[in-house]
This record gives C-alpha cells, sequence and structure tokens, in this order.
C-alpha cells in the first residue's frame, strides 16, 4: 500500500518540516492501520520525491519567507528515502502511529540533509 501527500508551499516552493511531516505520516498509518488486515506483519518505508524545490524549515514561515535554500541543487538527487528495515505488528500500527511517524520522520530528514 502506498499513501502520498504534498507537503505544505509557497511561492519559493515546497517546505519540509519535521513535525508536519511527522503527522502526514501518522496520518498515512493511520489510513493504512484501516485498511489493512491487522493480521500479520507490516513494513514501513517513507520517502521524499522531487526535492529540486524543496527546503527544509517551519511551516509557520510559509508566506512570509523571502529566501529559501534549495537542496536538491546543493545534492543534486530527486529523492531521500527511508527503506523499509523494520517491521510492525499490523494490529498496533494505527495504536502506535504517532511514535512512529516520529521516528520515521525523523529518519526521513536526517537522509534528506546527507543525500
Amino acid at each position: 500500500m502506498t499513501v502520498w501527500s504534498q507537503l505544505p508551499s509557497d511561492s519559493l516552493g515546497a517546505l519540509l518540516d519535521v513535525r508536519d511531516l511527522g503527522e502526514r505520516t501518522a496520518m498515512g498509518l493511520r489510513i493504512g492501520a484501516e485498511l489493512l488486515p491487522s493480521s500479520g506483519d507490516v513494513a514501513l518505508a517513507v520517502g521524499l520525491f522531487g526535492r529540486g524545490l524543496l527546503s527544509e524549515g517551519s511551516v509557520a514561515d510559509l508566506g512570509r519567507r523571502t529566501t529559501a535554500t534549495i537542496s536538491g541543487f546543493l545534492h543534486g538527487a530527486e529523492s531521500a528515502q527511508v527503506e523499509p528495515r523494520d517491521a510492525v505488528p499490523g494490529a498496533a500500527l494505527g495504536r502506535a502511529a504517532d511514535e512512529i511517524a516520529r521516528e520515521l520522520a525523523t529518519r526521513l530528514l536526517l537522509r534528506f540533509r546527507e543525500v
């Protein structure tokens, strides 16, 4: 199953905020928990695609920014991904969505910074 979400953006491009990313990821996990069978384990992965116009910052700054540092031009990579390294019980996915999402968002932000 794949769940997509568009990051918040303004005229200077999309903005990566780890808190917002965690909330979006948790929502995706809750959707998955509703649609997937609760038996068995679920392997989780997250990724950012099209990072050519993506910068890191707070969503509170949207619409007020006057400059942005575009990561894609600095690193050259079009994506940053956290591969499915761990599995969680499907029955726990919904209940643990916030905690799992924070971990995945933090790992993805670190990956975004290094790519």
